[in-house]
């Protein structure tokens, strides 16, 4: 289902405890950034999706103690893992998701970029077994818990008719309303919101601010960019303009 991902190189690695697969576009070393990636002892195995803009700074310091294989910028990821184990995270600069695992220990530590940019799901089959995607129809269909909380949010967004369409299947609004769907997905506490209503036909986008502040009633902070004013009015909360560089707060009339 994520053979679409990347057309330079697809792997996989497995033993009777994990499977790791990885489909890939390269961007940093297209000849030895071949994942997933190995340790020099192969205690360590690392599938990883996004960039790490400040992996040159990292490497410099990392390779008087470790032995890079490849150029890839994530492969830093596990001179880190080695060196600090999950302690390291707040030292990558850039938009990611991995997974990687330990041999010996036989633990896997699973992380994501701080803001969320890069997409990564979790779900469990009926018998227990994790499964971790970049997409969610990867685990759709054989992940229970997963499936059954997106019938959940497709139904609070009200797409539920729609669950086997394609995108190009879909209405601007429709579309919309999907991508709301995958930022509830996973109970987020905050969701940023980038003109959610941009190209949008009046009526639509009214229905998408009554579906943010409904989302927002239910505990999720809402931070909303957006050039329309005529929405600002339905939000009743903390509203701010930036002008010339300056940031103002905006006082609702009563």
């Amino acid at each position: 289902k994520l053979r679409h991902r990347g057309p330079d190189w697809n792997g996989i690695y497995s033993d009777e405890d994990v499977i790791l697969a990885h489909e890939r576009l390269a961007i940093v070393d297209p000849k030895s950034g071949k994942q997933p990636l190995f340790s020099q002892d192969g205690r360590y195995i690392l599938a990883a999706n996004g960039e790490i803009y400040n992996h040159n700074e990292l490497r410099e310091d990392l390779e008087k103690k470790y032995n890079f294989l490849t150029k890839s910028d994530c492969e830093v990821i596990i001179a880190l893992f080695d060196e600090k184990r999950e302690k390291f995270i707040d030292e990558l600069n850039g938009i990611f998701g991995f997974v990687i695992y330990d041999k010996v220990e036989k633990e896997f530590l699973v992380a994501r970029d701080h803001i969320g940019i890069i997409p990564l799901y979790m779900g469990w089959d009926d018998v227990g077994t994790l499964f971790i995607s970049s997409e969610l129809k990867a685990l759709e269909g054989r992940c229970k818990k997963i499936s059954e909380r997106i019938d959940e949010v497709l139904n609070e967004v009200g797409m539920i008719d729609l669950k086997n369409r394609m995108p190009f299947q879909l209405s601007g609004g429709e579309q919309q309303r999907i991508s709301i769907a995958r930022a509830i997905l996973n109970k987020p506490n905050l969701i940023l919101a980038d003109e959610p209503t941009g190209n949008l036909d009046p009526g639509t986008s009214k229905e998408i601010m009554n579906l943010l502040i409904k989302i927002n009633k239910q505990g999720s902070t809402i931070l909303m960019a957006t050039h329309d004013y005529d929405m600002i009015s339905l939000f009743p909360k903390r509203t701010l303009r930036l002008e010339d560089g300056k940031l103002y707060e905006l006082t609702k009339k009563t």
